[in-house]
């Protein structure tokens, strides 16, 4: 493997159900878990919840995109795992962030460490008739699972 192939960007954007209901409390430490693995990975993206499902997306190494996607696979939290898209990616488009999040588990109490404004944003600004299949799939989920202001 060269060096490039270490470094080169990928994605991976799935869809899953929660084993379980998930309190605020639970989504919280799923977050704290996944943005320090992610670190750890150089893994960047945005993990969106409602509903009693998951929608994550994953940027970075291939090798660390992977790895992460195999751990939740294994995870007791996931089932009915669907792999939406993977594909080489030319730049990050989630860079700030080791995981963006948008839950739903109180319309009137956000978890700490919501980006929604930004995450709404970029999402719809970005989703054109060039958008990959993923990023409208995202886009998708968001629109519909809006948390009401």
């Amino acid at each position: 493997m060269t060096a490039t192939d270490k470094t080169a960007l990928y994605s991976l954007v799935y869809r899953s159900t929660a084993r379980r209901p998930l309190a605020k409390s639970d989504l919280e430490n799923i977050l704290g878990s996944a943005r320090k693995t992610n670190l750890e990975a150089h893994v960047t993206g945005l993990l969106l919840f409602t509903d009693g499902k998951f929608m994550q997306y994953l940027e970075g190494p291939k090798a660390g995109v992977l790895a992460i996607f195999e751990i939740i696979k294994k995870s007791s939290l996931h089932h009915a795992i669907i792999d939406i898209s993977q594909r080489p990616l030319a730049s990050r488009e989630y860079g700030d962030w080791s995981m963006a999040f948008l839950a739903d588990v109180d319309a009137h109490v956000l978890p700490r460490g919501l980006e929604d404004g930004p995450l709404m944003d970029r999402l719809e600004a970005e989703t054109t008739d060039t958008s990959t299949p993923a990023r409208t799939q995202l886009a998708d989920f968001w629109k519909k699972h809006q948390i009401p202001s």
